[in-house]
């Protein structure tokens, strides 16, 4: 999914299916010169939108621990989270730990 300005791409998210009934967010990007302008929250309503009509029951994400900004925004009160045992996060976390070993850079929002 591509967010455009004036005919120019300044946003994505990019969305994989996990397992049956779940996707996860990859991830997610708004260039510097359009954020603070609601297009990361409009992306990710996009993405719970498209999911759900298709029949996807849950929509995981993980983020990285140390980037100030991002745990906040996926934090946010408009936010709804699911346990981080349901089976689409146990899927997210092993695939994480065979490509990159253990995950202990990336955080599930709550």
């Amino acid at each position: 999914m591509v967010a455009f300005a004036d005919d120019s791409p300044v946003g994505f998210a990019h969305v994989e299916v996990i397992e049956p009934g779940a996707v996860h967010l990859e991830e997610i990007d708004v260039h510097p010169d359009h954020d603070r302008r609601g297009l990361g929250t409009k992306l990710i309503r996009h993405v719970c939108h498209w999911a759900a009509s298709h029949g996807f029951e849950a929509v995981t994400l993980t983020t990285f621990r140390d980037v100030p900004w991002n745990l906040p925004f996926y934090c946010r009160p408009d936010s709804r989270s699911s346990p981080q045992s349901t089976s689409p996060y146990r899927s997210v976390r092993s695939s994480r730990t065979k490509l990159v070993g253990a995950s202990t850079h990336r955080v599930v929002p709550s």
